[in-house]
């Protein structure tokens, strides 16, 4: 988030087109990992019913709103850099957020981290006005995922089950993005400004 913010801040001051396209990659960067974030930890922490529902139309959908709503705001604001900043300082609002939004419990149960992870579900279950269970970890439970260590080399990525399946779907997508970008380059100028794909 303070990527993205940063340097959409810097792209206002942007004195060439190079410089300008060099801070946009790296403010894309920053976009795609807030995306990340945001989708994961919603994903971790939302119970099954509304799960489904936010992995799917939850954050996709503020995105699609934002980009329909890109074009009225430039409609109003037309300096580029003035249009630059409405569109960052919203981030700026965003940061208290870091203190507010509690840490995923399953990550915390990953990294063996138990009295926070029922701190924060105990938090939940009340905020819900659900009973959470006297003993939500069992000590012997814990001990064994404490004794427990997943041992992963570098080859095992390749080994996996999903393997085929994340072939075939790297495949067709790099074979649509190639096909798509050179029907596009092959066209001759002429026919493709004026709008004649055929």
């Amino acid at each position: 988030m303070a990527v993205q913010t940063g340097f959409s801040f810097l792209q206002i001051f942007s004195t060439s087109w190079e410089m300008f396209t060099i801070l946009f990659l790296i403010v894309g960067m920053g976009q795609i990992s807030n995306y990340v974030v945001a989708f994961v930890l919603g994903t971790e922490i939302l119970g099954k019913s509304v799960r489904i529902i936010f992995s799917t139309l939850g954050v996709c959908i503020f995105f699609a709103i934002g980009y329909m709503l890109l074009p009225l705001f430039a409609y109003f604001i037309r300096d580029w850099r003035m249009l630059l900043l409405a569109l960052t300082v919203p981030g700026l609002f965003c940061v208290p957020l870091w203190w507010v939004i509690p840490e995923s419990p399953r990550w915390l149960i990953t990294q063996r981290r138990f009295q926070e992870a029922e701190v924060i579900i105990r938090k939940a279950a009340k905020m819900n006005g659900v009973t959470a269970p006297d003993v939500l970890f069992d000590p012997v439970e814990e001990q064994a995922l404490i004794g427990w260590t997943l041992s992963l080399g570098n080859l095992d990525f390749f080994l996996t089950p999903m393997r085929k399946s994340e072939e075939n779907t790297l495949s067709s997508q790099l074979d649509a993005v190639f096909t798509a970008d050179n029907l596009t380059l092959a066209l001759p100028k002429e026919r493709l400004y004026e709008g004649q794909l055929f």
